[in-house]
């Protein structure tokens, strides 16, 4: 009879559990984002379009100093928003040889940069 009351009482607390997990869940779902501060919503300035510009002019011209399939593979992935697989197959190699390209290449870029 003892064993039966131990069984109940699990039962009921693991009803218990899974309702306010359910409940939190509900109520998670509700809720929404509210921003208190709208200055926290950054403005480009004309300063801030023109270093930008810069940038991605310097930027341009360090992926044009690459080899010609390294700049091929920057230009889809980055610029064009390639997916690794399709480059691949547009250029006939693997997606690991795009990869190690890809991490190659950064590393060059950074390094002219640091010198810059």
């Amino acid at each position: 009879m003892h064993w039966e009351n131990e069984d109940f009482k699990k039962w009921i607390c693991a009803i218990a559990k899974f309702k306010a997990i359910d409940y939190y869940r509900k109520e998670i779902k509700k809720s929404e984002v509210v921003f208190d501060d709208i200055s926290h919503v950054e403005k480009n300035t004309v300063e801030d379009e023109l270093i930008s510009t810069e940038n991605r002019e310097e930027l341009v011209k360090a992926i044009n100093k690459l080899d010609d399939i390294s700049r091929d593979i920057f230009v889809m992935k980055f610029f064009l928003g390639m997916k690794s697989e399709d480059i691949a197959l547009k250029l006939s190699i693997t997606k690991a040889s795009v990869d190690n390209r890809i991490c190659r290449g950064r590393k060059k870029l950074k390094e002219n940069y640091k010198i810059s």
